[in-house]
């Protein structure tokens, strides 16, 4: 089991958690609204808690596409590289 959280970099606090899953080795997540533009990590533990591993800083980015339908995976980003 695996717990991700998004970690707002310039506030060095979670954004966002995206809650305890089976490990599968891939993530597949929405970020919500609020962190456009900020720098951000996402944070993987172990569970039960007892070590955490670091992915990249990186900015996210708006989803510009006016009909969200056609696009249906902006927004996401697989976590399988942490």
């Amino acid at each position: 089991m695996v717990d991700v959280v998004l970690i707002d970099q310039q506030a060095f606090q979670v954004f966002q958690g995206f809650g305890v899953e089976p490990n599968t080795g891939s993530r597949v997540v929405t970020i919500g609204p609020g962190s456009c533009g900020r720098p951000s990590q996402f944070g993987v533990e172990d569970s039960p808690r007892t070590t955490w591993t670091y992915g990249p800083v990186f900015n996210v980015g708006a989803n510009t596409d006016a009909n969200p339908d056609t696009n249906a995976d902006a927004g996401n980003m697989r976590t399988n590289h942490l």
